[in-house]
């Protein structure tokens, strides 16, 4: 049970800065609106309460034509009562408490399922890419755990990316780099998600094991506003070229920014001007159909 003590007591931990707190009633209500949310997405695992959509990245060949690469698997949470609640939201908690494992483990074993049921029903899937967070790369035996869930469903793994953003795989931890090391090994394709926003060298980037790098959308949400923003892509789309890495942007909303992109090269995008989130079954009649 939550008292006043306790409640002051939380918050002066939860700053590192901070040697005491006073209990106030906002903050104590927030603690409270934070302890339901993670009782509550407790109960939304068990209550398949969680859906996940796809988000299509395609291909830019010659002229701009669009053909289905992969999908981002996005996942969301619809709560009985509250309707919809923000990933923005639910994530940050979900990783505070460790309850993030269990979402990456829901949402790949879903990502595998829709990849058996394609193949069964289409006669082939595409590839789906599902994010990870710092703490899941920070279990020594992720890579294999990611491994293990492939294997249950029968599902290749070059059916399946990893994401991983920036910043978590610039920490350079030990478990970090064998889980990155692992994966590749096992023919996982690992993505750097959010790519720009970090403060990675060519020299780092060389050392990991990666496949992908995926231009974070505020960069290119500036294509055509901000000559840096401009810059910026144009020296991630040489050095991935000159890695021989697939480059991904992300965030693509308008032409001009597409037409940027085809002009210097981009491999693939993704973006509501290609396409919104979809749900499977939308997703699957819209793009997988013969």
């Amino acid at each position: 049970m939550l008292t006043e003590t306790s409640i002051a007591l939380e918050r002066a931990r939860s700053d590192d800065e901070c040697t005491y707190a006073f209990y106030s009633q906002e903050y104590a209500e927030a603690v409270f609106h934070r302890q339901q949310i993670v009782q509550d997405l407790k109960y939304a695992i068990e209550r398949k309460q969680l859906f996940v959509l796809m988000q299509p990245q395609v291909r830019l060949l010659s002229q701009c034509e669009r053909t289905l690469t992969g999908a981002e698997v996005l996942l969301r949470w619809h709560h009985p009562e509250h309707g919809t609640i923000s990933p923005d939201i639910f994530i940050p908690i979900a990783e505070s408490t460790g309850l993030v494992r269990d979402l990456g483990t829901w949402t790949l074993n879903r990502a595998c399922e829709y990849i058996k049921h394609w193949h069964k029903v289409y006669g082939w899937s595409p590839r789906l890419a599902v994010n990870f967070s710092a703490r899941e790369f920070a279990d020594e035996g992720f890579a294999q755990h990611v491994r293990s869930i492939l294997l249950n469903h029968g599902v290749a793994s070059e059916f399946i990316e990893v994401e991983i953003t920036e910043s978590t795989a610039m920490q350079h931890t030990d478990s970090t780099l064998q889980n990155l090391e692992a994966l590749h090994k096992f023919g996982i394709r690992i993505a750097i998600d959010d790519f720009g926003t970090g403060y990675s060298s060519l020299g780092e980037l060389r050392r990991l094991p990666i496949d992908v790098i995926k231009i974070d959308k505020s960069l290119v949400r500036d294509i055509g506003q901000d000559g840096d923003a401009e810059a910026i892509c144009k020296i991630i789309l040489s050095l991935g070229q000159t890695l021989g890495l697939t480059i991904i942007a992300e965030g693509v909303e308008n032409q001009q920014q597409l037409d940027y992109l085809c002009q210097h090269h981009c491999d693939q995008a993704q973006g509501f001007l290609l396409d919104k989130p979809l749900g499977a079954v939308d997703f699957a009649n819209r793009w997988l159909q013969p």
